[in-house]
Formats: structure tokens, C-alpha cells, sequence
């Protein structure tokens, strides 16, 4: 038995709920005002599912949420999905009228948006979850939080991210990134409205600053990569407030030149500090950062 209690604040207390269907049955806990167990077929029954904006999927044992399934949850705002019994979700379809999807450890592999919709989603959070591919994810237009920390995204284009003119917050941390191509000469990137950028826990040995259109970025997080050096091009950043560096295989020159060039424009050093340097022919640069001569 499960049963969930609205907290102040929007928080949830998950305490017991109804008896869960037969294995073999596929079924779904959801949560409005209060958690209950439904089969699929008992879905397209339910009065609480069609009035509501609202609706937290708490757990059950469906690999697949696919259009006709998140249909019959009825017209949603906000929709989170919780781990799945033992299971994870193949396939997740983002309906065109969300505003909001969060997508907590499901494990899901594929997002399905379709190509030619007017999607209204502002926020999607899918971090801890298994995805490889993120390509579709452009044509959700209105965007403006992407959290996919903790995937399996080893090599990322940034033209997935091309049409997103909105977008606040942009977060690929811990996904084992070891390249971000697909920039073409001569184009910059269109993220403007960009505040937040967090790359940090990944493989990364170059990043291409050069091309970077971000004239709002405030923060942007490296710490964790196998960078060298981004070159003399975050000078570019013009917004920037706050910088995270450590972890990396810093070119020594060139971590001295950039301390110097955050301490005249005040810019933040965040993210902690190195506290050893082991690697052969490393240094301390500013008692804070490690690098190699």
C-alpha cells in the first residue's frame, strides 16, 4: 500500500498506496490529489486523469510511454515520472503541450518529439537516465531548461541544441563527453539567451570557444575534463561572472594568463580548487589550480 501526501512548496511525501496489480498486468501508480494504482486499460476511464494539469506517474512497470498512452493521461501542464518497478523506459513521446517534463532515474534510452509540432515545453529535466542520442531535441522550440546530466551522450553536435533561441540553462555534466562538434566556419552558435552552462565531469580535450555566440552566459562549469586550454576567446564572454577550471590538464601559460584576466574583470572562481597536483611536471598556478608546463 502507498499513499502520498502534497508537502508545502510542491513537495512530495510518498508514504504507502492501493494493491498492485498481478505482475503480468501492466500498470501504473499515478498521483493527482492521491496515488492509485491503474491498469492501462482503466486509463481512459478516469474523471481525476482529465481534469487535472498536474500528475506525478509514481511507479509501475510500463517500458514504453508512447503518444496513445500519454494521451490518455488527459491535456497535462507538468508531468513527472518516477523510476519504473525493476523496469526501464524504452521509449518516452513528448506531447506537443507540455510545459514542463521531468524524468527522474527512469532510465529512459529514446526521446520521441515529432517533427513538425509546436511544442510549448520550458522545462525538461532527464538527468540519470540512459540516453545516447539527442538529436531530435531541436525542435523543441520554447525551451528554455535542458537538464541531461548523467547520460551516455560520449559525443554530442551542438546543432542539437540549433533553433533553441530560448534557452536559460543548458546542463550536459557527467555524460563522459569527449568531443561537442558540428560547429561549421563562419557560423556562430545561436544560444544568446544562454545563462547557465555546466560541461563539467566529462572527457573533454578541446572545446571550440571561438564560435560561441553567448552574450548572457553568466556561468559556465569545466571542472572534471582533460582540457589544456580554451584559447583567448573567453574574452568573447562578456556576461561572465562566474568560471569553475579545476580537474583539468591546464597548459600552464595559459591558466596563469586567464587568472589574471578573471582578477581585472572580477570573474568568480568557482567549483572548488585543486588540492594535489600528481601529474608528472605539474605546478600550482595562484595556490588554487594545477597545470602542466
Amino acid at each position: 500500500m502507498k499513499l502520498v501526501l502534497l508537502l508545502p512548496a510542491g513537495a512530495i511525501l510518498l508514504l504507502c498506496t492501493s494493491q498492485l496489480p498481478v505482475e503480468a498486468t501492466e500498470y501504473l501508480t499515478l498521483c493527482v490529489n492521491r496515488c492509485r494504482n491503474y491498469t492501462l486499460p482503466e486509463l481512459e476511464n478516469s474523471v481525476e486523469l482529465r481534469t487535472t494539469r498536474r500528475l506525478t506517474v509514481a511507479s509501475g512497470n510500463v517500458t514504453s510511454f508512447d503518444a496513445p498512452l500519454i494521451a490518455a493521461f488527459g491535456r497535462l501542464s507538468y508531468l513527472e515520472v518516477w523510476p519504473q518497478r525493476s523496469r526501464s523506459v524504452d521509449r518516452f513521446f513528448v506531447p506537443p503541450y507540455l510545459r514542463t517534463l521531468i524524468l527522474r532515474r527512469t532510465g529512459v534510452r529514446e526521446l520521441d518529439v515529432l517533427p513538425d509540432a509546436a511544442y510549448q515545453l520550458r522545462v525538461l529535466y532527464a538527468a540519470d537516465n540512459r540516453l545516447t542520442d539527442v538529436s531530435q531535441l531541436h525542435r523543441l522550440r520554447a525551451l528554455q531548461q535542458l537538464n541531461l546530466n548523467n547520460n551516455k551522450l560520449r559525443q554530442l553536435s551542438w546543432t542539437a541544441f540549433d533553433g533553441l533561441d530560448e534557452l536559460r540553462e543548458l546542463s550536459l555534466r557527467g555524460n563522459g563527453l569527449r568531443v561537442i562538434d558540428g560547429v561549421v566556419p563562419g557560423v556562430q552558435l545561436p544560444l544568446r539567451k544562454l545563462v547557465r552552462l555546466n560541461l563539467s565531469n566529462n572527457r573533454l580535450r578541446r572545446l571550440d570557444v571561438e564560435l560561441w555566440n553567448m552574450d548572457r552566459l553568466e556561468l559556465l562549469e569545466l571542472e572534471g575534463n582533460s582540457l589544456e586550454q580554451v584559447g583567448s576567446s573567453l574574452v568573447r564572454l562578456q556576461a561572465l561572472k562566474k568560471l569553475s577550471l579545476r580537474d583539468n590538464r591546464w597548459d600552464c601559460v595559459w591558466l596563469n594568463r586567464t587568472l589574471q584576466w578573471m582578477e581585472g574583470r572580477r570573474i568568480q572562481l568557482v567549483g572548488g580548487i585543486d588540492f594535489a597536483c600528481p601529474r608528472p611536471g605539474s605546478a600550482r598556478v595562484g595556490g588554487k589550480l594545477c597545470c602542466v608546463k
